[in-house]
């Protein structure tokens, strides 16, 4: 029987230096690209919130274009800014119980100014159901469709003018319907 004999002195046991020094500079580059995604990560968080808040803005005010009274407005007695007809939905900014914003009365959410404006084109079909045109005055009088673009608009946290834009089209109908 051949026995053999093992030499403790060649067997490893535990981590060199020069080991741990490795594993410390991976374990540190992992850790800065995870601290820089998290920056970029809450960074982003931040426009996809001012843009749902915008895009919200956006949607009240066409709602309240789409919630006229009546086609033209009847004589006032007494007056009432509570109410408004389709006639009175023009450019720039004009309908709506909703007044724009400017930059000078922004409204501020979540420490955002946001601007809301408008503006509105008429069309009117010159006859039957053609193609329609801008209207420089209808011959029926008030135009068969309005183009509306409303854009609100702010300032994210870098410095840079940001808009979301929402486009629609209001048709004539009477409200009664």
């Amino acid at each position: 029987m051949i026995k053999a004999t093992l030499n403790l002195r060649t067997l490893q046991t535990g981590l060199s230096l020069l080991e741990v020094l490795i594993t410390l500079i991976v374990l540190g580059m992992g850790l800065v690209s995870l601290a820089k995604f998290q920056g970029t990560v809450l960074q982003e968080n931040s426009l996809a919130k001012a843009r749902t808040v915008a895009a919200h803005l956006a949607e009240e005010k066409v709602d309240d274009l789409r919630a006229y009274d009546a086609l033209v407005p009847p004589p006032p007695i007494p007056p009432s800014p509570t109410r408004y007809a389709y006639s009175t939905i023009t450019t720039p900014n004009m309908g709506g119980r909703i007044a724009a914003i400017s930059s000078g009365t922004a409204l501020t959410i979540s420490n955002v100014p946001y601007t809301r404006t408008w503006t509105v084109s008429d069309y009117c079909f010159s006859g039957g159901h053609n193609t329609p045109a801008v209207s420089g005055g209808c011959p029926a009088g008030l135009p068969d469709f309005k183009m509306v673009t409303v854009t609100v608009g702010w300032t994210d946290q870098d410095g840079v003018a940001q808009t979301v834009t929402l486009n629609t089209i209001i048709s004539k109908s009477p409200p009664e319907r």
